[in-house]
């Protein structure tokens, strides 16, 4: 059997009347309508339609959205991943040109220190060369104005001759020595000279202790003989004193035999310098030269100066002249 949703409307005119609604049969809708009351009629199957088509509709929204929302998910991840994927290549290819620039400045450095050390090096050489050249130039300079002092002769009166071997006249008063010859190209300035014999014949052997001693002896131009000199035997040098390695006595060894006494003299050139020369008095030879030696640290009088007993002595003679003062 057929049913109708009816819609009634019943017309009156008493306020307690009302719309209704109402579920008929259509045997009793035809009665209705007949007693003059109007009904309107829907098939219920077109709201349950109606009711499906919504549900459908929505459902079909819902899952178009959620395939959206989905769809959105995914690309929001995929971008994530791509800014991740990004950001590390950002990363490595920063370190990387980090790494690259790190190594480049520390080829520029090593590349600076090495130019710096070649430079260094060159400065030296050049620093060297020029060091050199001023050292020939001021040895040219020198060796314009060296002296060189000599013997003008042997030993002569000084050497007792009567005995089996010739020796050196030690202890005596007024010994004269022939003078000294300046066969350099400068003037000699400051001239001092000091003689020692061979050591004491003892077990070991003693150095000597006496000595004859040249002293302030008068300058000498190039090419000038001087006085005869005048031994004196003052002077506290110990015989074992060094001069460039040449001590002041005749040493003991068979380079020396017959070797009756060593003369060393010693002075100054123009330029302040001193200079040694060092010479052998063989018995039968005569002088023999052991070399001559610019430039030494110290002559004979500064020698002298700076044993203990002239320094005593230098004391005392200072004392006595500040006394004689008025």
């Amino acid at each position: 059997m057929c049913f109708y949703t009816a819609y009634v409307i019943i017309a009156s005119n008493k306020p307690q009347d009302m719309v209704g609604k109402l579920m008929i049969d259509p045997i009793s809708a035809i009665s209705i309508a007949s007693s003059g009351i109007t009904i309107a009629t829907t098939p219920d199957y077109l709201l349950d339609v109606f009711t499906a088509s919504y549900v459908l509709l929505t459902l079909a929204l819902a899952i178009i959205a959620f395939r959206s929302l989905r769809q959105t998910r995914s690309s929001l991840d995929l971008t994530r991943q791509q800014i991740a994927f990004n950001k590390q290549q950002s990363q490595e290819a920063s370190a990387a040109s980090e790494r690259h620039s790190k190594a480049t400045i520390h080829a520029v450095n090593e590349q600076i220190l090495a130019s710096e050390a070649q430079s260094n090096a060159a400065i030296e050489a050049v620093n060297r060369q020029i060091e050199a050249s001023e050292h020939q130039a001021q040895e040219a300079l020198y060796n314009q104005q060296k002296p060189v002092l000599v013997p003008a002769r042997d030993l002569g009166d000084i050497i007792e001759r009567s005995g089996e071997k010739p020796h050196i006249k030690w202890g005596n008063q007024n010994q004269v020595l022939d003078g000294l010859r300046n066969i350099g190209v400068g003037p000699a300035l400051n001239i001092y000279g000091i003689l020692f014999g061979p050591p004491y014949i003892t077990t070991p052997p003693t150095p000597p202790r006496e000595r004859y001693v040249v002293w302030n002896y008068p300058a000498l131009s190039p090419g000038q003989e001087g006085d005869k000199i005048t031994l004196q035997q003052f002077t506290n040098i110990s015989s074992e004193t060094t001069i460039e390695g040449y001590s002041l006595y005749v040493p003991d060894d068979v380079d020396h035999i017959a070797i009756i006494a060593r003369f060393t003299i010693t002075n100054h050139d123009v330029f302040n310098r001193k200079h040694a020369s060092i010479y052998d008095f063989h018995a039968q030879y005569g002088w023999i030269c052991r070399g001559h030696f610019p430039n030494i640290a110290y002559d004979i009088r500064e020698l002298d100066r700076q044993t203990p007993m002239t320094q005593s002595a230098e004391q005392f003679w200072i004392a006595v002249g500040k006394l004689a003062q008025p």
